[in-house]
């Protein structure tokens, strides 16, 4: 199938800003709340370099930006193999999400985190987060891809080694049709987690 370049990645971009916004605060509201705020109200900054991994293998790297919220890139590729039985209809978007993030404790070697996730009770009454989102392009349809599980994704920093993992627990993966409206659930038959690991702070 072809596509028209000119007007699949403007698209991309808008659907990528639906994503990042999906779910989350906005910054001014995170600051009020001290959203991203440890010990003193320090906030986190620094860039990385990392690596996104399942089951011990890596399926992608990313690069980690801290200033304020979280901005980093998905697995987009790894996802879409799951949401899909033929990836390769889905374009990923490439685009860095924003998360932004709500302090859970510390302690002398960490200070952990969980994101701002919109949490909602399915028909049998179980709480599910909405942990993060991203957009692709399937055929000609704009979508965004929601990372969904009955826990909340974490952020953990490591304060003697300046590094941070993420924790992404997966159970569902929503698909949401902006151009038709219409949106498909693809139910994984376990919990799948990605974890991300920084491995060098490059400013």
């Amino acid at each position: 199938m072809m596509f028209n370049k000119s007007k699949i990645w403007p698209t991309l971009m808008a659907i990528a800003m639906v994503a990042m916004l999906t779910g989350c605060k906005s910054e001014d509201e995170a600051y009020n709340d001290k959203a991203y705020y440890m010990d003193n109200d320090v906030t986190y900054n620094g860039i990385y370099d990392g690596e996104w991994k399942v089951n011990r293998q890596v399926v992608d790297t990313a690069r980690l930006v801290m200033n304020g919220p979280l901005r980093i890139r998905l697995p987009e590729r790894y996802l879409l193999g799951l949401c899909f039985d033929d990836p390769s209809i889905a374009q990923p978007s490439n685009t860095p999400i924003v998360i932004q993030m709500q302090a859970q404790g510390y302690g002398k070697l960490s200070d952990f985190n969980s994101f701002f996730s919109d949490a909602k009770n399915n028909e049998q009454g179980e709480m599910r987060f909405s942990n993060c989102s991203f957009g692709t392009i399937v055929g000609t349809d704009s979508c965004v891809v929601t990372l969904v599980s009955a826990e909340n994704a974490t952020a953990v920093w490591q304060k003697d080694t300046d590094q941070w993992t993420l924790v992404i627990p997966i159970n569902a993966l929503m698909v949401s049709n902006l151009t038709t409206g219409q949106q498909t659930e693809k139910a994984l038959s376990g919990t799948q987690t990605l974890y991300y690991h920084t491995k060098k702070r490059i400013e």
